[in-house]
């Protein structure tokens, strides 16, 4: 499957609403609509795929399917298990650990013997920002740590040894289907971080991705297009309403 634009470690690896009613009234105002990721089109080169999603009743997605490549979702209490296949490959797992505030705490990747090949430790600070990834790999225990720079609520910065990224804004508010919606859904169907703004370039050593978007009549992203230098990857989407 496709995977959208990662640099850096984080970005290598690539909402709870709370209905309350007086009384025994009922509430006149509208529950807010949510939308979820129908598909999207990727297309560089010339070349096109589409990957569709499925979800349950919940709204949580439970299939990805893009030509013969496929990615199954099951969940286990604060655990989502994801199972690709891709044939004639053979299938590959990994799982998910929600934390409680909502966010992605752990996520493990397997060998096809069932151990671990690689372990990621997502911390937080006390305003529930993404702090620090912590990957160690399997059977070597190599221990790689990105730390993460944060301002104005939005992940500016990362470092991990001696490599760097920098991440800039638009003066726009962060909107479904941006670069980190897409980034974080479409490899995990979750999220270890929400900005407040759009992405406006990512500049990683000597490569610099720059991002434009366009958008539906929701305020969903219709259209991200990234690009650095002669390349240029575009993403359409469609949303479906929960």
């Amino acid at each position: 499957m496709k995977r959208i634009l990662k640099t850096g470690s984080l970005l290598l690896f690539a909402c709870i609403m709370i209905c309350v009613s007086s009384c025994k009234k009922k509430s006149s105002t509208t529950p807010a609509v949510t939308y979820l990721l129908k598909s999207f089109i990727h297309e560089k080169a010339g070349v096109k795929d589409t990957t569709v999603y499925s979800f349950n009743n919940d709204g949580k997605v439970i299939a990805a399917v893009m030509g013969t490549s496929n990615v199954i979702y099951t969940y286990s209490g604060h655990t989502i298990n994801r199972t690709r296949t891709q044939p004639p490959f053979t299938p590959s797992r990994d799982s998910i650990i929600i934390g409680s505030n909502g966010y992605i705490s752990e996520d493990y990747l397997f060998h096809d013997d069932g151990t671990i090949s690689t372990k990621n430790i997502y911390s937080y600070n006390s305003q529930n920002q993404l702090s620090q990834l912590t990957s160690t790999e399997y059977p070597s225990m190599v221990v790689t740590i990105t730390t993460v720079t944060m301002s104005n609520g939005d992940l500016v910065g990362e470092t991990y040894g001696s490599n760097t990224a920098t991440i800039d804004y638009y003066d726009k508010p962060a909107a479904t289907g941006d670069y980190w919606y897409v980034a974080q859904f479409t490899n995990y169907g979750s999220f270890y971080y929400k900005p407040n703004h759009l992405v406006k370039t990512i500049i990683n050593g000597g490569s610099t991705n720059s991002f434009a978007y366009e958008f539906d009549s929701n305020g969903n992203v219709s259209k991200l297009t990234i690009t650095e230098g002669a390349n240029i990857d575009v993403y359409n989407m469609t949303w479906l309403a929960n």
